[in-house]
């Protein structure tokens, strides 16, 4: 019988092939330090690059991780996320930009390495936009979670599954009567602060109070790396694609007093239905991930750019540039830089 990491390998390995991507690979050390490292031993590499998938939340991939690999293996090490949507690949350039450590260029789908041929255990054929091809010995991936449903009784029940996520609808009521279903076993984003509200909201539809549905996009997104990148809402493209025509606003941290105490690098952007509410807050920078409690404000209760721009926020703080991207999407900017 496959290990269940062995059955995650071989479900990223068809992922990848779905995508174009060529791969084989083994089960390895979970923690990525040991794993870099003793892949290093084994094979000639001249350069590390870690590649990981745009809707990781993974908390190791951080400066430190990178700082370990480069002086434990006296190699140069970067990163990566691999196939990006346009909102993602201005994200990802200030991120690489702004940490010099991972080195690296804003690349999609790109991972190189450079090994003996004296062993092929991996074998990883990566196509870049360029229609160039690029041919490796070895690829980290970071694709996520899967729900771990196999053998709970599910299907006896009767419940309705779809590749082991329990499908439910708005309410969180699976198609049996009686029997809902939370977290991260429900399609969608696999975050605890989710299944946290989806709990107390089945809770409450039990109970016969008859809560607002949960809407998705009004969830905070944070990635835990440095500097953070935090967002709720819909992106440009979504945007468009939702509302029709809108507006954004890219607020730089540059003119923000506290990041550059912090010397850190970012910015706000802000999108809004045209001459309407805010609809997308997304945020990259020192401490970000702390400022989304204000941004689920904004956006779960449409609130104006011209509603926030009244609100006075503390300065020096990075919650500050925040408040002066609404004013300058208000028309009245401080210490915006263009």
């Amino acid at each position: 019988m496959r290990s269940a990491a062995q059955h995650r390998v071989d479900t990223t390995v068809a992922q990848l092939s779905e995508v174009g991507v060529q791969a084989t690979g083994e089960v390895m050390d979970p923690d990525p330090f040991t794993a870099i490292t003793d892949a290093v031993r084994e094979f000639d590499i001249d350069e590390v690059i870690v590649s990981t998938h745009p809707e990781t939340r993974s908390g190791w991939l951080r400066r430190d991780l990178v700082e370990r690999v480069q002086q434990a293996t006296g190699l140069p090490v970067a990163h990566v996320v691999v196939d990006l949507d346009a909102e993602r690949q201005h994200l990802t350039h200030t991120l690489v930009v702004a940490n010099r450590t991972l080195g690296g260029a804003p690349l999609v789908g790109l991972l190189k390495g450079k090994a003996a041929e004296k062993s092929h255990r991996f074998t990883v054929i990566v196509p870049l936009e360029s229609g160039d091809a690029i041919e490796a010995d070895l690829l980290l991936v970071a694709v996520g979670r899967g729900p771990v449903t196999a053998g709970l009784g599910y299907e006896e029940a009767g419940v309705t599954m779809d590749r082991g996520f329990v499908l439910a609808n708005e309410r969180l009521q699976t198609n049996v009567d009686g029997i809902y279903a939370v977290g991260d076993i429900v399609p969608g984003l696999q975050l605890a602060h989710r299944g946290f509200a989806q709990g107390i909201f089945v809770a409450e539809q039990i109970a016969g109070l008859n809560p607002p549905v949960i809407d998705e996009m009004g969830i905070p997104r944070v990635t835990y790396c440095d500097p953070e990148i935090a967002s709720i809402g819909y992106t440009e493209a979504q945007a468009k694609a939702k509302f029709g025509e809108i507006e954004t606003y890219d607020y730089s941290l540059g003119g923000n007093g506290k990041s550059q105490i912090l010397q850190t690098q970012g910015f706000v952007k802000l999108v809004r239905q045209k001459d309407g509410p805010v609809v997308g807050v997304h945020m990259i920078g020192a401490r970000m991930g702390e400022q989304v409690g204000e941004a689920q404000l904004i956006y779960n209760w449409e609130a104006l750019p011209s509603d926030v721009a009244q609100l006075i926020h503390a300065h020096p703080t990075q919650n500050e540039a925040l408040g002066e991207a609404h004013l300058a999407l208000a028309g009245k900017p401080l210490h915006a830089h263009g």
